[in-house]
Formats: C-alpha cells, sequence, structure tokens
C-alpha cells in the first residue's frame, strides 16, 4: 500500500494522510444459482461478479492475487494488466482454450456476460472467457473460502484445485480423485459449471475425500449436506442434483430424465 501525507510549507503541520493506492478489480458475468432463466431464484447471469483471489499480472510487475472480493493494487492504474483465472485456490482450465483477458489496472478486469452455449464467447475475448469458467471459478473459490474459515490447517483447502469445464460430454459432473470435471450443455441439459448447486456437490466429494476422515459412505449424502448448507436450501431445490445423479462411474451426477437436466440446486452461494 502506498501513503501519502501533506504538510503545510508555512507552519510544517500535518494537513492530510492517507492512503494513496489504487486498486483496480477482475469481475465478470456469473450464474448465481443455474443458467435455468428463472430470474428471480438466481437463475440469470449477474453482471460484474467479484472472481476471488484472481491472479492478475501488471506489466513489469510480479503476478499477485486479489482479495476475495477480487480486488487489486495497482503500481501504476495505467499499466496493463492480465488474469488468467488461475488463483492460489481454483485454476479454471477450460477445454475451449486458455482464459486471458487484459486491461488497465486501474480500469479493472471486466470478463464479461454469457454470449452463448459452451465455447461462445464475446466478441473479442479468449477462448476461455465462458460463463462456465467464470461461474465455476466463483463458486469453487466461495465455498473453500468458507471451509477454511472452519477448518483452517486442512491441506487440500490450501492447495489449488484444478476445475475442468466444457468437457466434452452432457448431463454430468464428477469428482475424479484429484480434479472436479464439469460437462457443457447438450442433449436437453444445462451446462453443468454454470450450476452452484452441482458445483458445490462435487466439492464437496473432494472435500470428504480430504476432510482427515477418509471418504464417507454414502459420500453422496455428504456432498448433499455440504450443497444444501452452501446454498440454504432444502426439500426438492436442494435435492435436484441428487435426482440427476446416477450410479455407474466416479461420483457422477447425471440426469435420469432429460426433464431434470439444469434444474435449479439452492438459492445462491
Amino acid at each position: 500500500r502506498r501513503w501519502v501525507g501533506e504538510v503545510d510549507a508555512r507552519d510544517g503541520s500535518i494537513s492530510a494522510f492517507y492512503e494513496g493506492t489504487q486498486y483496480g478489480a477482475v469481475r465478470g458475468g456469473v450464474f448465481p444459482v443455474s443458467s435455468d432463466g428463472d430470474c428471480a431464484n438466481g437463475g440469470c447471469e449477474t453482471a460484474g461478479m467479484p472472481m476471488p483471489y484472481a491472479d492478475a499480472t501488471e506489466a513489469g510487475q510480479a503476478e499477485q492475487f486479489g482479495d476475495s472480493y477480487g480486488n487489486l493494487a495497482c503500481v501504476d492504474p495505467g499499466a496493463a494488466t492480465e488474469t488468467t483465472l488461475i488463483g492460489p485456490y481454483v485454476r479454471i482450465a477450460d477445454t475451449c482454450g486458455v482464459v486471458s483477458e487484459s486491461a488497465t489496472c486501474g480500469g479493472g478486469l471486466d470478463l464479461g456476460m454469457k454470449a452463448g452455449e459452451n465455447c461462445a464467447v464475446a466478441p473479442g475475448a479468449s477462448l476461455g472467457d465462458t460463463a462456465a469458467s467464470r461461474t465455476a471459478y466463483y463458486h469453487m473459490n466461495r465455498i473453500a473460502q468458507v471451509a477454511r474459515f472452519y477448518d483452517p490447517a486442512n491441506t487440500w483447502l490450501n492447495s489449488r484445485l484444478t476445475v475442468n469445464v466444457n468437457v466434452n460430454g452432457t448431463c454430468n459432473a464428477n469428482w475424479t480423485g484429484s480434479v472436479v470435471n464439469m460437462y457443457g450443455s447438450g442433449s436437453n441439459c444445462n451446462n453443468t459449471g454454470e450450476n452452484a448447486g452441482i458445483l458445490v456437490h462435487e466439492w464437496g466429494h473432494g472435500y470428504d475425500q480430504n476432510d482427515g476422515g477418509g471418504m464417507d459412505k454414502p459420500s453422496e449424502a455428504y456432498s448433499d449436506i455440504v450443497n444444501i448448507i452452501a446454498t440454504r436450501a432444502s426439500g426438492s431445490s436442494a435435492a435436484s442434483s441428487s435426482a440427476m445423479r446416477s450410479t455407474p462411474g466416479p461420483q457422477a451426477i447425471k440426469a435420469s430424465s432429460a426433464s431434470q437436466c439444469g434444474q435449479r440446486s439452492g438459492s445462491g452461494v
């Protein structure tokens, strides 16, 4: 931080003392709950959401990470600054391409809004700046932030989790034992990387595996409880991710019928 002091030249008294650091921020569109279009219940994208702990490299300076609201301290507010959504706790790997967005530090980096399904991005945006990238980055950081408050010494919570989004396939999501996979839209299913409940559910499998007590049986119940607590939902709303789960495969959430795809999974993180 930079502090500025102003001294009265007549008598040497301090007339002002304040923080002179100029700040920027990394923000972008995020689906609070899902992309089902039910705006009254979090089903529409919200602009200008913070990208928690986002990486930022200002020209000529070392890489820094923003705070939990995506705020950055600028050395030169006019300098070009880049983010790739590879923070200290979450790394987004979009099969559509790399996230790489730049702007002046003081002006802030706005990653924009959804331009279409899966790999569609706004004109001029990087290939990986998709709605799934931004939404997954936001929700995975938020749930991990809450968990670190209660379990601050947990190694897994303080490590970088890779989240693959727009994975080839539909109506599915899974925890592999080391990474989270979120699938694209299609076959009457919404993009699972744009659904907070499914994202948090899969993260719950990872925490179950790494909370020090081994995998619970059933781990599905553990993840559902994490989702219910995180999204502050109960009953049929919270259970929608359970309804989309299939028994085969590594902790998969899969639609048992087309009508269950892309349902809301809560009221927001």
